[in-house]
């Protein structure tokens, strides 16, 4: 895979980086993936045996080492996800649900009359519709539906996919070397990226940035990779390569909390939970935009922009004292047409109404 532009950020040589990466929990039993209600986390612990696994929790903005054990002794949890105080969690051959409103914490099946789950993880509630990734594809379960029903939506994948994101009407999912999206209204399956140099771990959108957490099986090269996705031509970066034997991303108040194995000298898993601040993605992002270009300018009308028409909702043009003269919709070109000659900001936004970037043009 080729990457148009392509930047590091060392997090352990730069010493600025590295004082915006926390560990926030260390010394865990193989931790394998996380899920957040507002400031505490849920982690599933993998353990070192077949029935250690376990379910823990502790706050991220507790700076001690310590968490509580919701409950233990479980067959090789894999994945989590929270909704309306209901942790379920990916097991080898099911799917089980943990209510944390009750005063004793059991674990109990889903009410469905479906046997053949195939290793479920990566699990990802979108409303009220579960989805999940399998050794045999992606399968969802609509929770409006009476009785609940397994429903596979892709089976056809050369690769076992390890992970999946939802984003604008579509499912992200990461299976071998590639990212294929599956759209929720069209049941279409598209591979947007392919080749990339190892096996895809994991998968985090944040704010129409993709992050990719790919590495070698031997633990000896890791790399997470972010891509721009308002870009038709998905301008990408490195974003980090220097925490190997990360195993999940997760998402919480802007921050990206990685999921950490790593393996010592006698064979066991480490485990920890790391954060990457707010202000080493707000970098990324920053870095990443730098690739979009507007051209020409000066310019004595037109203006294009260096992004499809499809991933713009609006262009606003703003004079220099920051008087909103026009706005344009829908599009990658915009005219100036009988503006006076002088500096003007034009202000994209993409299909969600969030800001892409500003831009100065003069009219000359």
């Amino acid at each position: 895979m080729k990457f148009p532009f392509l930047f590091l950020i060392s997090m352990i040589t730069n010493s600025m980086l590295y004082s915006q990466v926390d560990v926030v929990r260390d010394s865990l039993d193989s931790p394998i993936d996380m899920a957040f209600i507002n400031d505490d986390v849920y982690v599933a612990l993998q353990g070192q045996n077949p029935t250690t696994g376990k379910i823990i929790t502790f706050s991220v903005i507790d700076q001690s080492n310590s968490y509580t054990t919701l409950i233990d002794s479980l067959p090789y949890p894999r994945s989590i996800a929270i909704m309306d105080s209901v942790v379920y969690v990916g097991f080898p051959s099911s799917i089980k649900t943990l209510d944390l409103k009750k005063s004793i914490y059991l674990l109990n099946d889903l009410p469905i009359d479906f046997e053949d789950f195939s290793f479920p993880k990566s699990l990802k509630f979108v409303n009220e519709t579960l989805f999940f990734a399998e050794n045999s594809g992606i399968s969802k379960i609509d929770f409006n539906n009476s009785p609940l029903q397994k429903e596979f939506i892709v089976s056809d994948l050369s690769d076992i996919p390890l992970s999946i994101e939802y984003y604008n009407e579509k499912i992200f999912l990461g299976a071998g070397k590639s990212i294929f999206t599956y759209d929720l209204e069209s049941n279409e399956l598209i591979e947007i990226i392919s080749d990339l140099e190892h096996e895809v771990y994991s998968l985090l959108i944040i704010e129409g940035y993709l992050y990719i957490d790919q590495g070698a099986f031997s633990y000896e090269q890791e790399d997470i990779l972010v891509f721009n996705l308002n870009d038709p031509n998905l301008t990408s970066m490195l974003f980090c390569d220097d925490i190997i034997s990360v195993v999940g991303l997760t998402e919480y108040d802007k921050a990206i909390y990685l999921a950490r194995q790593k393996p010592n000298f006698d064979g066991v898993f480490e485990g920890q939970i790391i954060r990457l601040n707010k202000q080493i993605i707000s970098n990324s992002k920053n870095i990443i935009k730098s690739s979009l270009e507007v051209y020409p300018n000066p310019t004595s009308n037109e203006v294009y922009i260096s992004l499809s028409s499809s991933t713009i909702s609006q262009i606003q043009l703003i004079d220099a004292t920051g008087v909103l003269i026009k706005i344009f919709t829908d599009t990658n070109r915009i005219e100036l047409g009988e503006c006076p000659r002088g500096l003007y900001y034009i202000k994209i936004l993409d299909k969600t109404h969030k800001e892409i970037s500003i831009e100065k043009i003069i009219k000359s």
